[in-house]
């Protein structure tokens, strides 16, 4: 089976994880749990309230777990025929779920069934991250802790699911090397500022023979696109490791997986601290980055 990481990282902002983590149903007394499942077009997440009788965190969690595998006329189950539970145990915050088989093709399909299972699992107060584990097999999906602020999800919204184009170093460092990892939006955020977000957390696990290009303390002070054009200005971090890092490949990065993903952007300004951003070491940057002809 296939195995996808997911988004990571990166997300990891706390600004995310306090901005309702991408809920749009608001808790109320009658239904003060949300279970997520797939929209029916199996493109997006649909939420439910929910009213649990459990009383406490282990069967809380055990008859969310319950609701995860019902399905109903305008929702699909995550946990299904292709995704079978088996048990779970709960301890120090973590949920461990462990099925009898996962086997999900899509791999956009399968963000969005662990969105779906890490969000509702995640929803008790006790819980702060989920591991997937298969039964009788040496790879299960991801012995990682997901965290319910890793999934951005696409919620009442025009936005669908797609795979990501990024644009991290190869091993040598001596070019870029773009990988694809499926991942799902949302409107909190605007687009370009979530897509860097992910640039700069650099890769995932799963994404081999690539490192990570822009210096990993760099903060978005801004993001804005305008007549297609995308300004960014970033923190002075940005520069820090000028001496060390090929400039040209590191602002190239940032070209080509905006306009690589952005079909509204056709070139990049870049700016540190307010102030336009000319050269990075010995590299003389364009007035305008454009994208290159890099390949996967």
């Amino acid at each position: 089976m296939r195995k996808h990481a997911i988004i990571i990282g990166i997300l990891l902002l706390t600004s995310l994880a306090l901005c309702a983590c991408g809920r749009t149903r608001k808790p109320s007394e009658e239904y003060p749990f949300t279970i997520y499942y797939l929209n029916t077009n199996g493109k997006s997440l649909t939420e439910v309230g929910y009213s649990p009788s459990a009383v406490t965190t282990d069967s809380l969690i055990r008859e969310l777990i319950g609701q995860l595998q019902v399905s109903g006329s305008d929702r699909v189950a995550p946990i299904s025929d292709s995704v079978v539970y088996k048990d779970m145990a709960f301890a120090d915050g973590i949920v461990t779920i462990t099925f009898q088989s996962y086997r999900v093709e899509d791999p956009i399909r399968e963000v969005l069934v662990r969105a779906a299972i890490v969000r509702t699992l995640c929803e008790p107060d006790a819980v702060d991250g989920v591991v997937f584990r298969v039964e009788g097999t040496e790879l299960p999906p991801t012995e990682e802790v997901m965290r319910r602020e890793q999934f951005v999800t696409t919620l009442d919204t025009p936005s669908e699911p797609f795979l990501l184009k990024l644009y991290f170093l190869n091993e040598s460092g001596t070019s870029l090397r773009q990988v694809e990892r499926p991942v799902v939006l949302d409107d909190i955020k605007t687009r370009e500022q979530y897509i860097l977000e992910i640039l700069i957390a650099g890769p995932v696990t799963s994404e081999e023979g690539v490192v990570a290009v822009i210096p990993a303390k760099t903060k978005i002070l801004s993001v804005s696109t305008r007549n297609g054009i995308c300004r960014v200005d970033l923190s002075k971090d940005f520069v820090s490791d000028s001496k060390s890092v090929r400039g040209d490949l590191l602002v190239q990065s940032i070209a080509d997986t905006l306009i690589g993903n952005l079909d509204y952007i056709d070139g990049v300004v870049l700016s540190v601290e307010g102030k336009h951003l000319t050269s990075y070491g010995a590299y003389e940057l364009p007035g305008i980055l454009r994208k290159s002809g890099n390949e996967p």
